[in-house]
């Protein structure tokens, strides 16, 4: 199926989910969606640094093809951040990660 969310979108949901002060467990799935990148890793990356409760996290970016090392990197720093995080599940197979 074809994801129309991008960038922009996936900053206005980590703005969102930011909000939310007490959770502890986010799944998310954007697989295939073609136009998320770094950027909008990036920017829902930054919601995971923040989020004080945060125990358990999966996120599922397959086939995401504009994401790449930079919005990678950023995201691992911020989940180092995550001082209670316990869980962690990533999928980007199929990303421009390590590619030249």
């Amino acid at each position: 199926t074809y994801c129309e969310i991008g960038d922009a979108g996936l900053t206005a949901l980590g703005q969102g989910l930011g909000q939310a002060s007490a959770m502890n467990s986010v799944t998310l799935d954007f697989s295939n969606c073609a136009e998320i990148g770094d950027v909008g890793l990036a920017a829902l990356g930054q919601l995971f640094g923040q989020a004080s409760d945060l125990r358990s996290v999966s996120l599922d970016f397959r086939e995401c093809k504009k994401i790449g090392d930079a919005g990678l990197q950023v995201l691992g720093q911020t989940l180092w951040q995550a001082s209670n995080l316990q869980s962690v599940s990533l999928n980007f197979t199929y990303c421009e990660i390590g590619e030249a």
